[in-house]
């Protein structure tokens, strides 16, 4: 083979990746009566010094070269892991002094999991250096398998991709509806290739004209229609309905993947309906008509679902049960009450007889869902539901679940019922005190069980001890982990029995300050009854 030689070998010093020993490769190409060979060994050139000298022996030119990392982010990025393959050969003296310059200083300076070097340190000793388009790991080869031009490129508009295509139908004299071609180029996801590609699809299926009809039917698609009996039957909580449009779509042959992608970009189009009004935001510049009564927030929640459905689907192994079980969670939702729909329903009966009612089953939390259209709301009175509405309650609840029954619901402290706080059992007097010396300590064993929940724990100090409940204070810059830590508080707890001996239930808050405080104007009471139990109730609890 006198016209060949390999550019990109691997040798025994490619940790876990090459197997050539270096005496053999070289025996090889001699054999084969190659020309030149080149050792491009991952992230180092500890192969050179033995290299060189065989190859000169066995009359092979011997090239110099390695496979470096490459840090998009920079080389003093040390929390991005994201890394490109570049093989770079030396051509001369002054490229192989440039090689041993960037190994060392991938080494030295840039070293994060892996010996890493960037576009910057390689412009700065690019002398007499080849680079090449490496493997399937190198920019170049990523950048094309990405199919969406993510790294280096900028994504194309979806409006400039309509534009595109409608350009060449014009020239082509084919008829076309923009409503088909922004369904293609949202398709396309950024690529015009992907949008080409899709048009020569529908044109090869019809090519008189390029319709949504056409679009819809070639690409897998369906139709809003759909959708909008679909968000019909989960706002009815029509559970028989809605395993029967799973059916339909299996029956028809449509990708869930797709199918769940379409019901997500039709609850964001019911979004922007309901907030701005404007055709021109949505996806296909209508409009959305919704089922009565929902509102943004029930469309979002319906959205997070919709969107870790999507994502979970991408590994499902049965993917049609996971698709029925996130739409029956999406008709278990219940309607999102705001706390100014409480204060209102708390003023139509702030007098003493609205407070005279201790039936748990009356009660219910402001944080609990609220079921639109359930069948005792449907026949109940008018007088009834006013009076239910005139005894709601917030409660003292250890947990914060949207969906509260009524025998979860602490009642309140004008019920008349016994407390359900759980009593001190067999706690000693000086137990807070103790709390405090071993909480270091305690943080310590969560950590070991669990790095993210001693995170979050790390500035948490032990503020008080009330029978067996136990506060815990986080700083203010840590409320955003205050529900993460509510639902990871088993470690904690199960730690401090470990430790302590004492079972105890534990309420991460965040202290009050005047700042956090803005709707209270002062201190005193507001005059309203209602209202300042409600304030009251919600004092301390994580929200």
């Amino acid at each position: 083979m006198p016209d060949f030689c390999h550019l990109h070998c691997h040798t025994q010093y490619s940790l876990l990746d090459g197997a050539a020993r270096i005496k053999n490769l070289v025996s090889r190409a001699a054999e084969l009566e190659m020309p030149a060979i080149a050792i491009t060994d991952h992230g180092n050139l500890y192969g050179v010094p033995e290299f060189y000298p065989k190859a000169k022996a066995a009359n092979v030119r011997p090239i110099i070269g390695c496979e470096f990392y490459i840090a998009p982010s920079g080389m003093e990025d040390k929390k991005d892991r994201t890394r490109y393959h570049q093989v770079l050969l030396a051509k001369n003296e002054a490229g192989y002094r440039n090689l041993i310059k960037l190994s060392s200083a991938s080494f030295t300076d840039g070293y994060y999991y892996k010996p890493r070097i960037d576009k910057k340190t390689l412009r700065a000793h690019s002398e007499g250096l080849i680079a090449t388009t490496c493997c399937l790991q190198g920019e170049v080869p990523q950048t094309i398998l990405s199919r969406t031009q993510r790294f280096d490129f900028r994504r194309i508009p979806t409006p400039d991709i309509a534009t595109f295509l409608a350009r060449i139908l014009d020239e082509e004299k084919i008829g076309y509806d923009e409503s088909a071609l922004r369904i293609l180029a949202r398709k396309a996801d950024g690529s015009m290739r992907d949008g080409l590609s899709l048009l020569d699809q529908i044109i090869a299926y019809q090519a008189e004209k390029v319709d949504e009809d056409a679009v819809i039917s070639v690409l897998g698609l369906v139709e809003d229609a759909f959708y909008a009996d679909l968000l019909d039957r989960i706002a009815r909580h029509d559970r028989p309905g809605i395993l029967a449009l799973v059916e339909a779509m299996f029956d028809g042959g449509y990708d869930l993947q797709e199918v769940c992608q379409g019901l997500d970009q039709y609850l964001r189009d019911a979004i922007l309906t309901l907030e701005t009004g404007d055709a021109k935001l949505t996806s296909k510049g209508t409009l959305v008509d919704l089922p009565e009564g929902l509102t943004t927030p029930d469309l979002m929640n319906l959205l997070n679902i919709g969107l870790e459905t999507e994502d979970r689907l991408r590994y499902a192994r049965q993917p049609r049960i996971l698709m029925e079980h996130q739409l029956l969670k999406m008709a278990e939702l219940d309607r999102v009450i705001s706390i100014q729909e409480v204060l209102n329903s708390l003023a139509v009966g702030s007098g003493p007889s609205s407070r005279s009612d201790t039936n748990p089953a009356r009660q219910t939390s402001p944080k609990a869902a609220i079921r639109r259209d359930s069948p005792a709301q449907e026949g109940a009175p008018a007088e009834e539901t006013a009076h239910r509405a005139s005894t709601t309650t917030p409660p003292r609840s250890r947990t914060f679940n949207r969906r509260q029954t009524s025998d979860q619901v602490t009642q309140g402290p004008e019920s008349g019922n016994a407390s359900t706080e759980p009593e001190t059992q067999g706690l000693p007097p000086d137990a807070l005190d103790q709390l405090r010396e071993k909480w270091v300590e305690i943080v310590g064993a969560v950590a070991t069980k669990s790095q993210g929940v001693g995170a979050m724990l790390s500035d948490s100090e032990v503020s008080g001890l009330e029978g067996m409940r136990l506060t815990i204070h986080l700083p203010a810059s840590q409320s955003i982990h205050l529900s993460i830590l509510m639902d990871k508080r088993r470690i904690v707890e199960d730690t401090i029995q470990e430790i302590m001996g004492w079972k105890l239930l534990i309420m991460p808050t965040i202290p009050e300050t005047p700042s956090q405080k803005p709707h209270l104007r002062g201190t005193g009471s507001s005059g309203n009854d209602a209202f300042d139990e409600l304030v009251e109730t919600f004092k301390g609890e994580e929200y």
